[in-house]
Order: structure tokens, then sequence, then C-alpha cells
């Protein structure tokens, strides 16, 4: 049931994002990845397909830009969730920033993609609407 109910929340946070509301202009900037390294992370989920999802502890967050942000990256495999915070915060010094802040489908949902050349592991931040952290509460309440 616990599964479930996670598998059902990160759908439900895909499917929010895509529909979230939009920004009146393109953000100026992307966090830096000084700045999601010193809000941290605290969070992981085992999304039983793509690995373990890995948030901060609490969001969003404006890092070091205007605008409100959620991040989360993804890794590959851990034995459980304190496995996957330990490799995720040794993993963030190793992203880069990809691109961003775009818009790739034409919509007003802005994100940026980070990227780890050395493990093939990717993060996200997602200028933040109403919907995702509602989103991201509801599995963490499951985890």
């Amino acid at each position: 049931m616990k599964c479930k109910l996670l598998s059902l929340s990160l759908l439900l946070l895909s499917s929010t994002a895509i529909h979230a509301m939009p920004w009146s202009e393109q953000p100026k900037a992307c966090p830096s990845l000084a700045s999601l390294k010193s809000v941290g992370l605290g969070l992981a989920m085992d999304s039983g397909i793509a690995g373990w999802m890995v948030l901060p502890t609490s969001y969003p967050n404006n890092y070091d830009t205007e605008e409100s942000w959620t991040f989360m990256m993804f890794i590959g495999k851990a034995t459980d969730e304190n496995d996957a915070l330990t490799k995720a915060k040794e993993r963030l010094g190793q992203f880069a920033l990809y691109e961003g802040p775009s818009n790739k489908d034409g919509s007003d949902d802005y994100q940026c993609v980070y990227f780890n050349p050395n493990s093939q592991e990717a993060g996200f931040a997602m200028a933040t609407t109403g919907y995702i952290p509602s989103a991201l509460g509801l599995a963490a309440q499951y985890k």
C-alpha cells in the first residue's frame, strides 16, 4: 500500500507540474549549485522505477534567485533512504547546470536541468507554484 501511495504521489507530482500556474516572464537565472548545496538535501523516496528521488527537507526555496523553486534529483541504486541521501549529498557537488531556465514544451512552466556527467544522474529545479509543493508534501507523508 505504501508503495502504491508513493507511486500515485509521483504521478501526481509529474502531472500537476504540467498544469501549474504560468509565470508572467522567464526567470532570469537558475539556482546556483552553491545555493543548492547550502540548502541541502534531507528527504529520499524510492520511486520504484527510476531509482531514488531526493529533495531538500524544506521546499520551495528561492535559493539565490528572485523566483521560488523546487529542486529534486534522481540517483540510481541505493540500499535505503540513508544510502540514497548520502550518495545524493556526495554527488550534488559533481553536478553542472545543463540548461535553463527553459520551457521546451512552449508552456510558461520553467525548469533548470542539472547533469552529473560522471554518473549520468540528473537534477531539476522547477519554478514552483502551489501545486508542486502540495504533491511533494503528499509524497512525503507516505515515506
